[in-house]
């Protein structure tokens, strides 16, 4: 039957048209919600439970997709409050990521009170998008009564990820559709916004975002502020300071099995020095060492299916250790004044590199691996090595703000780019590690499970190098690939 055009349809046609769609049956999949939280402790847990976007969903929805898409804008551009309830359902219920995009949208630009109190529902959210329009409702809804609504993610009892999410949007470059507010910036509105940024402006998570909004703010409200909190924190004796003393049982307990035991221990020492970092280095070697095996062992298999790496060094699909390796890692640590991370420095040191994406360059079609999915959703592992940084170092100095010491920034070191870039689609940013750091295991910045750079090797081979696969993992090709390729066979580590 032909539908009417949509730009004659009346806000009731839109609505009823809606409601009948497959979205709304019975039998239609559903979301299972889950917090950022659990994703990051049991992410292989998560995606099994939550299952999205799941197959069975997408071939249910078939062809109407477009139509859907349009009638959810249409709702949206016209500010039809009356859709509220409908899209409010669709957002709680809904397993798919485009979908679930469009109500968001059409949510915030009905812009009733109603409409931004469901977003906010999903301020806890594991997925980014949902995060990200919770936080932008609140801000939309009352921003004089934003800091008051977020004050509990900045006192340690809540993700710190999220509070990240939070401040990053008093930053001048969030000029989005239907943003910045009107009137005064943020960090205007309240003073409180900065206090809170000059508080968290060294902490592991939250302190770049912070650095950023206080060197956009006005410098001469800020460096008293910066001054005043460096006198307290001496008065109270809260300061960095790095652990140095060795544990002694760290390596014995990890070659006994306690893998994630120790590596947890090692993330919440912080900063490391002298002894200690000696003693979590043999921790990282033994670590690394069971990531080479494991390379090996799906490199190989990939190999055997024609797979080729994108980079032509990585035509093993592994790219070895070599001694320029050692005067690279040098002239990282001379431009940004601190070592490198041990777990990277382990990780070159006896992996060196990993590049499992397809090459999309040649004139060969893509192997088929056994799995019915885009490369844009399998994500596929590449570690760049010491030698394809070089690039990199060119613009790589240590940055130091002149307005204050404490204003400086951290470099990104590129490691991979994102997952749409790896298909050869425009995307978002490369995957990073920010230097300098005095933490081990620094986290995999920019990669979406925020997850330490050990803890995003163990979740990539979970999915034997393939982690997008974790959002398919009830499908029978994902498991027969997971098989074939040997998941049963790697080591934990």
């Amino acid at each position: 039957m032909a539908h009417k055009a949509i730009h004659l349809l009346s806000d009731d046609e839109a609505l009823g048209e809606l409601s009948e769609s497959a979205l709304f049956r019975e039998d239609f999949p559903k979301r299972v919600a889950a917090t950022l939280t659990e994703m990051q402790s049991d992410p292989l847990g998560v995606s099994t439970k939550c299952g999205e976007p799941s197959r069975e969903a997408i071939d249910k929805v078939g062809e109407a997709t477009p139509r859907l898409e349009e009638l959810i804008r249409l709702l949206g551009n016209r500010k039809v409050e009356s859709a509220v309830p409908l899209l409010a359902r669709l957002w709680r219920i809904c397993p798919l990521h485009p979908i679930r995009g469009w109500v968001g949208h059409a949510l915030f630009e009905i812009g009733s009170n109603e409409a931004l109190n469901i977003l906010q529902e999903t301020l806890r959210d594991w997925n980014q998008f949902d995060r990200h329009m919770a936080i932008k409702a609140t801000f939309a809804q009352d921003p004089d009564m934003a800091f008051q609504r977020f004050a509990g993610f900045f006192d340690g009892d809540e993700n710190p990820y999220i509070a990240q999410e939070i401040l990053s949007f008093l930053r001048k470059d969030m000029i989005l559709p239907g943003w910045p507010l009107p009137g005064p910036p943020i960090v205007d509105r309240d003073g409180r916004w900065l206090e809170t940024c000059v508080a968290l402006r060294r902490e592991f998570v939250c302190g770049q975002t912070a650095r950023e909004v206080l060197r956009e703010a006005q410098i001469d409200l800020v460096i008293p502020m910066i001054n005043a909190a460096i006198v307290d924190e001496k008065r109270r004796g809260v300061s960095v300071v790095p652990r140095t003393y060795r544990d002694g049982t760290l390596l014995s307990r990890y070659r006994n099995g306690a893998f994630k035991e120790v590596w947890e221990e090692i993330h919440s020492a912080g900063e490391i020095e002298g002894d200690f970092r000696l003693e979590v280095m043999e921790v990282a070697d033994a670590t690394m060492a069971r990531v080479a095996e494991n390379t090996d062992l799906i490199a190989e298999r990939l190999r055997s299916a024609g797979w080729k790496a994108l980079s032509p060094e990585f035509s093993d699909l592994r790219s070895a250790p070599k001694d320029s390796d050692v005067q690279i890692i040098a002239m990282i640590e001379e431009q940004t004044g601190a070592p490198i991370p041990v777990a990277l420095h382990s990780f070159w040191m006896i992996v060196g590199g990993i590049n499992w994406v397809w090459n999309y360059n040649t004139d060969q079609p893509r192997p088929d691996l056994g799995v019915d999915l885009p490369l844009d959703q399998m994500d596929p592992l590449l570690i760049e090595a010491p030698g394809g940084l070089l690039f990199q170092l060119t613009d790589l100095q240590k940055r130091v703000d002149a307005k204050h010491p404490e204003l400086g920034d951290p470099f990104d070191l590129e490691l991979a780019p994102d997952v749409y870039h790896k298909a050869n689609i425009s995307g978002g940013f490369p995957y990073a590690i920010q230097l300098p750091t005095r933490v081990a295991d620094p986290i995999f910045a920019y990669e979406p499970h925020c997850l330490p750079f050990t803890d995003y090797l163990r979740l990539a081979f979970q999915w034997c190098g393939f982690p997008g696969l974790e959002k398919y993992s009830d499908r029978f090709d994902v498991r027969d690939f997971l098989e074939r390729f040997g998941r049963a066979d790697l080591k934990p580590f």
